[in-house]
């Protein structure tokens, strides 16, 4: 069996990047980007590069989870690293991008049908909005300029403020 496979299948019990790295004496990071498919010419290409840089600009180089300005990454939605259609990405800081890619979430969004994988995604870009107005609300951010930076128009993000709010 190939190292891939079996690091795939022991993600699937629910080890953890890390612990799957110390079996293979290689990093958690390097192991997430084995399983995910990553390679890095794909990573430096100009294209992508670009796109990330939009992310960062969009995002204002802060996690969209946490608020924190340090240490930030560009976060796939879906998980799929193929997909970089800008309303997957988003930046994260690196510990919440790692609570994010916690044990079977990944596997677990794989396994639903694609309705569910959009009611996740979603549900996640909804909470990430509702935490972004609520962090930023009182700093002067306007509603035309939440939904400037999610691509929504501002009616849609009223009513997922209001749905939000409800719960």
């Amino acid at each position: 069996m190939d190292r891939i496979k079996q690091m795939k299948q022991l993600r699937e019990k629910g080890f953890s990047y890390n612990s799957i790295g110390k079996m293979f004496n290689i990093s958690g990071s390097r192991i997430h980007q084995l399983i995910s498919g990553y390679s890095p010419s794909q990573k430096n290409s100009e294209l992508l590069k670009a796109i990330y840089d939009i992310i960062y600009k969009r995002d204002k180089l802060t996690c969209q989870k946490c608020g924190k300005k340090t240490d930030i990454i560009v976060h796939h939605i879906d998980g799929n690293n193929d997909n970089s259609n800008l309303e997957n990405l988003v930046c994260l800081c690196r510990p919440c991008h790692k609570k994010t890619h916690s044990p079977m979430s990944i596997e677990d969004i794989k396994k639903r049908t694609e309705r569910d994988k959009q009611r996740i995604i979603r549900n996640y870009r909804n909470k990430i909005i509702c935490d972004a107005w609520k962090r930023y609300k009182a700093q002067g951010l306007r509603m035309t300029e939440l939904a400037e930076i999610f691509k929504l128009d501002t009616p849609h993000i009223f009513y997922i403020l209001k749905e939000n709010k409800k719960k």
